[in-house]
C-alpha cells in the first residue's frame, strides 16, 4: 500500500511541475536562474529638465521600456525578486527596473509609460524629502496599489559610511517606520545612498528588518550573491540606445 502511495505521489509532483512549466513560468532553483545574472536596472530622474547624468528624457526611457516589452522580458517586484535569490521560479527574461530617490517625475512621467507596456517598478524613497517637490504619499499609495514595490533610501539620503552607530540606525529604521505607516505596506528592501556603507550599515540591515541591499556596483545578479550587496545597472541619461541593448540583452 505504501508502495503505491508513493507512486502516486511522484506522479502529482510530475504534473504539477508540468503545468508550472506549460503556463510559462520557470521551475525553481539555481538551474531556472539565468547563467548571465538578472539586470537590475537603475533609474533616478525621469523627463527632467535638467541636463545630467543621471537624468534620462521621456523619450530615451520610453524606447527602453519599448524593446524590453518588444522582446518578452517581465518586470519582476521585490517580492518576486527575493524568492527567485532564494531559488522560487523565474518567468523568462525577468528584469527588476529600480528608481532612486523619489523624484516627483516617476510618478508623472516613468510610471505612464511602465503602465502602457505592463510593466511594474520598484521606487527606493527617501522619506525626508517626500512632498512637496518630490513625490508625495498619495502618488507613491497609488503606485504600491497598481503593484509597484517600494523600498527605503533612509531619512535624510546621507553618506552613511560618514555616520556613527546610532545615527546610522535612524536612518534605516525610521525611513522603514515611515514607509510602513503611511502606505499599509512591508518593506524589506534597501538602497545605499551614494552606493556609501560601511560594516556596520551591513551589520544593522538584518537587525532593522531588510532583507535585501542594493549596491551601485554595476554588474548583473548572479545566484548565489550576497543579498545585501545587490549590483545593478545605472542607465544613463544621453547614452547611445545600443549601449543600453548591450547591458541588459540575455545572451
Amino acid at each position: 500500500m505504501k508502495k503505491y502511495v508513493s507512486i502516486i505521489i511522484v506522479i502529482v509532483l510530475f504534473l504539477n511541475q508540468t503545468d508550472c512549466l506549460a503556463s510559462g513560468e520557470a521551475a525553481g532553483g539555481p538551474e531556472s536562474f539565468p547563467k548571465e545574472g538578472i539586470p537590475v536596472l537603475m533609474y533616478h530622474s525621469i523627463g527632467s529638465k535638467y541636463q545630467c547624468s543621471i537624468c534620462v528624457s521621456e523619450k530615451q526611457f520610453d524606447e527602453q521600456m519599448r524593446w524590453l516589452y518588444e522582446n518578452g522580458y517581465s518586470s519582476l517586484k521585490l517580492e518576486e525578486f527575493y524568492e527567485a535569490l532564494r531559488g522560487g521560479p523565474l518567468p523568462e527574461k525577468p528584469v527588476l527596473i529600480t528608481f532612486d530617490d523619489g523624484f516627483s517625475d516617476n510618478y508623472r512621467v516613468a510610471w505612464p509609460i511602465l503602465r502602457r507596456y505592463g510593466f511594474r517598478a520598484t521606487f527606493f524613497i527617501v522619506t525626508g524629502q517626500v512632498a512637496p517637490y518630490n513625490i508625495d504619499w498619495d502618488e507613491l499609495r497609488e503606485l504600491t496599489e497598481a503593484g509597484n514595490s517600494i523600498g527605503s533610501h533612509t531619512v535624510d539620503h546621507r553618506d552613511l559610511s560618514t555616520l556613527n552607530t546610532r545615527d546610522q540606525e535612524r536612518e534605516l529604521r525610521q525611513s522603514k517606520e515611515a514607509l510602513e505607516k503611511n502606505l499599509g505596506i512591508e518593506v524589506r528592501a534597501f538602497c545605499f545612498p551614494y552606493g556609501k556603507y560601511n560594516k556596520t550599515t551591513l551589520s544593522l540591515l538584518p537587525a532593522e528588518g531588510y532583507t535585501m541591499g542594493f549596491t551601485t556596483e554595476s554588474g548583473k545578479v548572479r545566484f548565489g550573491d550576497d543579498e545585501y550587496l545587490l549590483r545593478r545597472i545605472h542607465i544613463w541619461g544621453g547614452k547611445p540606445f545600443s549601449s543600453f541593448v548591450e547591458q541588459v540583452a540575455y545572451k
